[in-house]
């Protein structure tokens, strides 16, 4: 006899069994024995009996388990206090991945949940909803919001121990995009895999690795530089390094440390703000200068307005992350932006505003709607 055999009630079965609010898992099994004399296979699974001869079909019947989990989930009650659960849980941005024991429609569950990105286990204790509907959903409330007042309470002790830490990392790009590759590969990714995924080159011998939102947006950067980001991010503890021996070598993969999604927490920036730092001469973070730069995109192109624009090259994380936008800004550059550029480029110290200011000054000299610049990569000039 080969695999469990395929059909309506074992989908059936699939769709009914939901570990979390019944307590019923599909779990997959069959028993399986052969008649000799008529050469026919009786099959049992958890959601059927069935004979089959010959490969085909005889005869086919719902399990007892089946019809049981049929008359429960179809009962107006149960698919009311389903809603109600699910709803309010969402609500709370709660989610249960595993569940095991009676489900909570019916009694003491352990829950493993996550909520506000904490995970933790828990143990459910209500009455069954069929006793009392009322009684039931006050304490499924009654639970709920305790789930979430935890997470909460988690939320602020991770935000206290790490906010000192995460002080010099606020609003850079780079660090944001590094936290999103290595959360969405947890499981699995090594630092030269993180820093080809970045920038967008082929990720050798690691083809399962997921492209997160900054994936190729980091061409601009050598790939020491974002090493040495990432070399920070793990003296600060936001990234873990385990050990891992291999056929051919050893290597390290990199890991989330527990503070490590904080670093994906986004400030809202003033704009004006933003705006009288760079008028001021002051450095700015990646994150204002995105204000200042909507701010300045959304209004009419001033005078002071070039000033500003041209001491964003010195942002990185801005100028890789909108390295198109940041081109079409100096297609209308007036001739005293560009004195003023090329007295900032020539003035400038640093390798990658200097190659991004004289890249836009050769685009300048060509007639307006002809093709811009394109911004170089690390190793171009």
């Amino acid at each position: 006899m080969g695999a469990e055999p395929a059909g309506a009630l074992q989908e059936e079965f699939r769709s009914l069994a939901d570990p979390v609010l019944n307590g019923v898992r599909y779990a997959g099994w069959t028993k399986c024995s052969y008649t000799l004399r008529d050469r026919t296979y009786l099959v049992e699974t958890q959601a059927q009996s069935c004979a089959v001869q010959d490969g085909v079909l005889l005869s086919e019947k719902p399990s007892e388990t089946l019809r049981n989990l049929r008359r429960l989930t179809s009962g107006k009650r149960y698919q009311a206090c389903s809603r109600y659960f699910s709803d309010l849980a969402g609500e709370e941005e709660i989610q249960v991945p595993w569940a095991e024991g009676a489900g909570v429609l019916l009694g003491n569950t352990d829950l493993r949940v996550e909520c506000l990105g904490h995970r933790f286990r828990i143990s459910w204790a209500c009455e069954p909803f069929s006793s009392s509907v009322g009684s039931w959903k006050k304490a499924c409330r009654e639970q709920l919001l305790a789930i979430r007042k935890k997470a909460e309470e988690k939320e602020r002790t991770l935000q206290e121990r790490f906010r000192e830490a995460a002080a010099p990392f606020a609003g850079n790009f780079l660090v944001e995009d590094i936290a999103a590759c290595l959360l969405v590969n947890e499981e699995r990714i090594t630092e030269r895999a993180l820093i080809q995924s970045l920038r967008g080159t082929k990720v050798y011998l690691e083809s399962g690795v997921r492209k997160s939102a900054g994936a190729g947006r980091y061409r601009l950067l050598p790939g020491e530089e974002i090493a040495r980001t990432v070399e920070a991010l793990c003296r600060a503890g936001f990234i873990t390094r385990k050990f891992q021996s291999g056929y051919y070598a050893d290597y390290y993969l990199l890991k989330p440390g527990e503070g490590l999604r904080l670093l994906l927490s986004p400030s809202r920036e003033d704009p004006e703000e933003a705006l009288r730092m760079l008028a001021g001469g002051q450095a700015v973070t990646d994150r204002k200068a995105q204000a200042a730069f909507d701010a300045i995109r959304t209004r009419e192109r001033t005078d002071a307005d070039w000033v500003y624009l041209i001491a964003l090259a010195s942002c990185k994380g801005f100028v890789c992350r909108n390295q198109e936008l940041y081109r079409k800004a100096f297609t209308d550059l007036s001739r005293e932006g560009r004195a003023l550029l090329r007295m900032k480029k020539d003035a400038g110290e640093d390798p990658f505003e200097q190659k991004v200011l004289r890249r836009i000054l050769q685009s300048t000299k060509k007639e307006r709607g002809a093709p811009g610049i394109r911004l170089p990569d690390a190793e171009g000039t």
